[in-house]
């Protein structure tokens, strides 16, 4: 499709050099918990470090962010929340757009920057041309060229929740979401415990109603228990772990 994205291969064979790199998984006991701890920030092994090792060298080689954690990395504690704002043009130093008189970006936005690729793409999923969190879940589950719906979560990968319409008035009860992975702890479980070890990189207007910015680094415990809501339930509308495939040689 046009206007794929500029550096959609450099990005993606950056990704999978830091898959390689996470430390193997160790063993669970019988009741669930995971023998080993998460990374540490400060451990020159997990993903934060590395992240914030490439933007140092990038800051001082006076060089762009060239890959998407390093470009998550370098927006935390920025930006203002724009529904429907961000990630239009890849090669913008930064992810904002303007929707009115607003200037900012969103959820969708972000990634969309960060992975390098306009978030407009006519017939990108059945039914949806626009890249969001219910599009991106859409695509992975149907035709799977851009997204890839793993079982575990990975450094890179994206992390997805749909909207739900409980009433099918067209009123969405819950906006999707979607954050942009850049730890993961050893010995993933799933349980909660899992998910506060878990970090990610994302865009959200309760980030900026609680620190003035928008774009932050948190952990993923708004991700667990989603196929639930306001008392009804739906595998559907569980979250996903998307791995981002666009652009990889066949």
């Amino acid at each position: 499709m046009a206007g794929s994205g500029f550096r959609a291969p450099r990005a993606l064979a950056r990704i999978s050099e830091l898959r390689q790199h996470q430390q193997p998984e160790h063993t669970e006991d019988r009741g669930g918990a995971p023998h080993g701890t998460t990374l540490s920030r400060d451990d020159p092994t997990s993903s934060t470090c590395r992240v914030r090792l490439c933007a140092l060298r990038s800051s001082l080689l006076g060089m762009p962010a060239t890959d998407p954690l390093t470009r998550a990395q370098s927006r935390v504690g920025t930006g203002h929340y724009v529904l429907g704002a961000g990630g239009v043009d890849p090669h913008a130093a930064v992810p904002d757009t303007a929707v009115g008189a607003r200037r900012g970006c969103d959820g969708p936005g972000f990634i969309a920057w960060c992975l390098g690729y306009a978030r407009h793409h006519p017939g990108f999923a059945p039914g949806w041309d626009w890249v969001n969190a219910d599009s991106m879940i859409v695509e992975a589950e149907t035709r799977g060229a851009w997204f890839l719906v793993v079982s575990r979560p990975e450094v890179g990968a994206v992390l997805a929740y749909p909207s739900v319409e409980l009433e099918r008035d067209g009123r969405r009860d819950r906006l999707g979401h979607v954050a942009l992975i850049l730890d993961v702890p050893t010995g993933w479980s799933g349980t909660e415990a899992a998910w506060s070890k878990l970090r990610v990189a994302h865009c959200h207007g309760s980030i900026q109603r609680r620190r003035g910015y928008a774009i932050d680094v948190t952990h993923a415990v708004a991700w667990a228990q989603r196929a639930s809501f306001r008392g009804a339930s739906h595998p559907g509308w569980r979250t996903r772990f998307l791995r981002y495939v666009h652009g990889e040689a066949p």
